[in-house]
């Protein structure tokens, strides 16, 4: 809500925009969203049966492929951009804003869907917190303060302003990609996964 203030306080081809930029974001999502969701149960399965080596494995194959098939539809928007934002209503002004939201966020998609990717990988194998608080705390700590410092404050122009909404990303990715090499997201919780925990983290040092 704060950052959607900020964003109503641009310009009106600003605005216009960023409502064409939602809808195509929607599209990344929703193309996005069904396979997460298949890469979570593909984990969780192995995770559950106590297969956690086959898991590991797995997961960071996943946010491989998550990163392949999202730059793939992000290109796929940016070769069709022209005929796609005029027939959206846009140009002039509206129409480089958009473009620019569009090249931006191509960019910035690869690192924050990996990061989805990797928070629902994490969930999948018991370990629920790590990611959402990292997320949450983020955003009050670093995504809010810029936005609301380039778009109130510095009055700084509107994609420097969309930028600074994703400024968190590449820091967190940081973060959960240590993360998921340490292998501490594995927290199974049948019997068959607790019995292969221990073995799994003798092999990666991690303490019991």
């Amino acid at each position: 809500m704060a950052i959607n203030m900020v964003l109503g306080r641009q310009s009106e081809q600003a605005i216009a925009a960023t409502a064409v930029f939602r809808t195509l974001e929607g599209f990344v999502i929703g193309f996005f969203a069904g396979f997460s969701n298949a890469a979570s149960v593909l984990v969780g399965t192995e995770v559950g049966a106590g297969r956690l080596d086959r898991a590991y494995e797995r997961a960071k194959r996943i946010v491989v492929l998550c990163v392949s098939s999202i730059f793939m539809a992000c290109l796929f928007l940016i070769l069709i951009h022209k005929p796609l934002l005029t027939a959206m209503s846009l140009s002039g002004e509206s129409y480089r804003i958009g473009f620019g939201m569009l090249i931006i966020y191509s960019i910035i998609a690869l690192i924050r869907m990996s990061n989805w990717t990797r928070n629902d990988t994490f969930r999948s194998a018991g370990d629920a917190t790590f990611g959402t608080i990292l997320e949450i705390a983020f955003m009050y700590v670093m995504v809010l303060p810029c936005v609301a410092l380039s778009g109130i404050v510095f009055r700084a122009p509107f994609l420097v302003i969309f930028l600074c909404c994703y400024v968190d990303e590449p820091v967190r990715m940081i973060l959960m990609h240590r993360h998921m090499n340490s292998g501490k997201w594995m927290k199974p919780v049948t019997e068959s996964g607790k019995k292969a925990l221990v073995e799994f983290r003798k092999k990666r040092g991690l303490s019991r």
